[in-house]
């Protein structure tokens, strides 16, 4: 593991319950959104063709996937 994943790792193992829980989803949350803005770029401005394509495809699902954890976010937060 690198460091922040070790971060990571660390925070939730303490968590028990609904906060870990709250901690887990924020984490997910928080990935999701830094895949979407890396595949974005790339779609954006990748050199490679084969690249490109790829994030330009994947894309959609990446961001799919970032509506339903946020979705599930939300409902934690209420």
């Amino acid at each position: 593991m690198n460091a922040k994943q070790q971060a990571a790792y660390d925070l939730l193992k303490t968590k028990t319950g609904a906060d870990f829980d709250k901690a887990y989803v924020d984490a997910i949350v928080k990935d999701h959104e830094e895949d979407v803005k890396a595949f974005q770029r790339e779609a954006d401005k990748g050199k490679d063709e084969q690249i490109k394509a790829f994030a330009t495809e994947t894309l959609p699902v990446l961001q799919g996937h970032l509506e339903k954890i946020k979705a599930i976010q939300s409902k934690l937060a209420a």
